[in-house]
């Protein structure tokens, strides 16, 4: 099968579509495979968001900024993000937007370090989290997203390019805080794209 990647226009990629539930979040996630970086697009409600957290990024070069998962921050890395090499289980961001926003769908673009005929699959992620509220100090307390991910993308979906896309429903939300769990706690995981989509007609 195949659809038309929102993330990267003008491509088709080959998806799989799995029905999770965790406790009392049930999710239909869409996973889609492609090589290529996550861009942003025009109707994108993250675009350009104001970064309010975010774990230690990586320092390579001239370093990674947060706000290249959102399409916007560092010239020389601005399609992906990688968080630091230091140990941990997990690296989040948090952000808002400049309104309160409806959201019925959330696409998060990832890449590993996978190389054909290597079993190198560093800089995956084995799970995300993801919280949405209308007030920062609540944002926490509603989880909207909770899904494993197999961290050997290309094993598992036959890239090591992949794309998880959700559908929500939610009114009125402004402030999000997502969380990436590592597969390697020694390895900062690439995040290529965090969007937010109003599908609504």
């Amino acid at each position: 099968s195949s659809y038309l990647d929102e993330m990267q226009p003008g491509s088709t990629q080959r998806f799989y579509r799995i029905n999770i539930s965790l406790l009392n979040l049930v999710t239909n996630v869409l996973f889609a495979t492609g090589g290529g970086p996550a861009h942003g697009v025009a109707n994108d409600l993250f675009q350009g968001a104001t970064i309010t957290g975010h774990s230690p990024m990586h320092p390579a070069a001239d370093g990674f900024l947060a706000e290249d998962m959102f399409s916007h921050g560092s010239e020389l890395h601005s399609t992906d993000a990688i968080f630091a090499d230091t140990s941990r289980t997990f690296d989040y961001v948090e952000f808002h937007t400049t309104n309160a926003v409806h959201l019925s769908r959330v696409a998060i673009g990832f890449i590993n370090d996978h190389i054909a005929g290597a079993n190198n699959d560093n800089r995956s992620v084995s799970g995300i989290r993801m919280y949405a509220s209308s007030t920062a100090e609540t944002v926490q307390d509603n989880l909207i997203l909770d899904i494993p991910i197999d961290p050997e993308y290309t094993t598992a979906y036959g890239s090591n390019g992949i794309s998880a896309d959700h559908d929500q429903n939610l009114s009125g939300v402004r402030y999000f805080r997502v969380e990436f769990t590592r597969s390697n706690p020694n390895s900062g995981p690439r995040v290529m794209e965090v969007d937010g989509y109003d599908d609504t007609p």
